[in-house]
């Protein structure tokens, strides 16, 4: 985690624009820093890459903007996304800010001023940006509005019996805990408040966590689900934390 200005992030810019020259002072050999900024494996695929041809190098992402080579990398901390980019053929370097992350218009930012500068088009409009991010929300709704739910049904246990920590060899541990009326589950700093949904099926309740415009392991489609032994004890619960694979099964912990 870097916290950072954009004074700072501009002088950092500018050191990779110099060849790794800063201040009369040479701190990285130039061929070194060059391989940093070259290719080293194809991310066209991925929902990060800028364009379907980007490649990642060596802690940047590598593509073209309206044929001018791109060297560029984004980041997103607390709704605050930032962009650095430089594009070496016309030696300018951007640094652009924004405090409404869902969005991601930090890129579009800079695009327009880069097509100020030189005349390239920006590729999207400001209007258009937000009018796909309020179609990804509605879409969001629409997928969680689509889950199944049976009303009228209860916990099997009281609320006390499903707290305590729960493992897993892979993803470590999450805990249950009892806050008031409600269940709270806990995984290192990440703190849930737990709404029940349909027999011992939980969800995490509306939040400001997550970002609304996408699914993510803890919205409503990606139900929490305790498991009982033969005995009628909780022992276990799981939840889907990656689209692409089973819920993961966590088992309870005895104490």
């Amino acid at each position: 985690m870097i916290y950072s200005t954009v004074t700072d992030m501009a002088l950092w810019i500018k050191f990779n624009m110099n060849h790794g020259f800063v201040r009369g002072r040479q701190l990285i050999r130039p061929e070194t820093l060059a391989q940093i900024h070259s290719p080293q494996m194809v991310i066209g695929a991925d929902s990060a890459a800028p364009t379907p041809g980007a490649t990642y190098g060596l802690g940047w992402i590598v593509d073209a903007h309206s044929g001018l080579h791109r060297i560029s990398h984004g980041g997103n901390l607390h709704d605050v996304t930032s962009e650095v980019a430089f594009f070496p053929s016309c030696k300018l370097g951007f640094v652009a800010f924004s405090n409404l992350g869902a969005p991601s218009i930090s890129r579009l930012i800079y695009l327009h001023a880069l097509s100020l500068l030189v005349g390239c088009p920006a590729g999207e409009t400001l209007a258009e940006r937000l009018a796909l991010y309020e179609s990804r929300i509605e879409e969001t709704r629409q997928r969680n509005a689509a889950v199944t739910r049976v009303s009228s049904t209860s916990p099997s246990h009281v609320l006390d019996e499903y707290t305590g920590a729960y493992r897993h060899p892979g993803y470590g541990e999450i805990t249950i805990e009892r806050d008031g009326a409600h269940l709270m589950l806990r995984r290192h700093t990440l703190a849930l408040v737990l709404e029940h949904w349909h027999y011992d099926a939980w969800v995490a309740a509306d939040n400001d966590t997550f970002v609304i415009h996408s699914a993510h392991a803890f919205d409503k489609v990606s139900r929490l689900l305790f498991q009982t032994d033969a005995d009628g004890k909780i022992e276990s619960l799981s939840i889907r934390l990656e689209a692409a694979v089973s819920p993961i099964h966590f088992s309870k912990v005895a104490s």
